[in-house]
C-alpha cells in the first residue's frame, strides 16, 4: 500500500471501530432478550420412547440433531425416524421456523413432524 492507501484505510477502520462502552451494550442487549422454547400440544407421527406420549413434548436441537423432550417423563427421543411411506432410513429431519419436517431421501416424500 502507498501512504495514501494507508491513510484512507486508517481513517476507515477509526471511523468504524467500536468503543467497549458500545460492544458492552451490544452484549447487553443480547444477553436481555430471552430464549423461549414453546411448549406443543399436538397430536403428530412422534411419540415418546419411554412412555409413549404423544402431544405433550417440546422440540430442541442438540448435539445429534432435532429431538423432542417428553414433559411428563423427561425423557428425549430423536425425531429422525425411518419413512412412514416407503419405510426407508435414509431420511432427514429439517426445521423452517415452528414446522419440522421428515424429508426422505429415497422416495422424495416429506411428512410433517410438528
Amino acid at each position: 500500500f502507498n501512504e495514501d492507501e494507508l491513510k484512507s484505510i486508517t481513517s476507515f477502520l477509526m471511523k468504524h471501530q467500536k468503543t467497549p462502552k458500545q460492544v458492552k451494550k451490544q452484549e447487553n442487549k443480547e444477553l436481555e432478550q430471552p430464549v423461549v422454547k414453546k411448549k406443543t400440544n399436538v397430536t403428530s407421527i412422534l411419540q415418546c420412547k419411554s412412555c409413549g406420549e404423544k402431544s405433550d413434548y417440546t422440540a430442541h436441537y442438540g448435539r445429534y440433531g432435532y429431538f423432542i423432550k417428553c414433559n411428563k417423563c423427561e425423557a428425549n427421543t430423536a425425531m429422525k425416524m425411518p419413512c412412514v411411506n416407503c419405510g426407508s432410513k435414509n431420511t432427514k429431519v429439517t426445521k423452517k421456523k415452528e414446522s419440522y419436517r421428515l424429508n426422505c431421501n429415497d422416495c422424495q416424500q416429506s411428512s410433517v413432524l410438528i
